[in-house]
């Protein structure tokens, strides 16, 4: 399993934040999102590749709440950006039907992201 990212955060905004964009305007919103690709050999079921999702969606959300990044329409802890993406790529392998909390397979992908994520993180803060 492989995990690549993009971790641009100045678009940072909590689930339930104001909306801040309208049809009628028209500037420009902040650069900044979070975009995760995972990639396994591994055959996910449909179930397993929603699970998936979630626990990519959780793996970021914890990372941002451990490095303290806030939305900058709340001032609340993030829990992504305004823009964010999540792909799993899956291949022929080994079929999975599950990729829970409680699965081996969900582990090692939240781990994977959180790495990814963190260390992007930490790159960034001490640039």
């Amino acid at each position: 399993m492989g995990v690549i990212l993009t971790a641009g955060l100045a678009n940072a905004r909590r689930a339930g934040d104001r909306a801040d964009y309208q049809e009628k305007n028209d500037h420009a919103l902040p650069a900044g999102t979070i975009n995760i690709l995972a990639a396994t050999n591994a055959k996910l079921t449909d179930a397993a590749l929603l699970e998936a999702l979630m626990i990519m969606t959780e793996a970021k959300a914890a990372v941002l709440s451990e490095y303290g990044i806030k939305s900058a329409v709340s001032g609340l802890v993030a829990t992504g950006t305004g823009t964010d993406c999540a792909t799993l790529a899956c291949g022929e392998g080994p079929p999975l039907r599950w990729c829970g909390k409680h699965v081996l397979f969900g582990e090692m992908l939240g781990r994977a992201v959180m790495e990814a994520l963190s260390s992007s993180i930490a790159w960034e803060v001490n640039r």
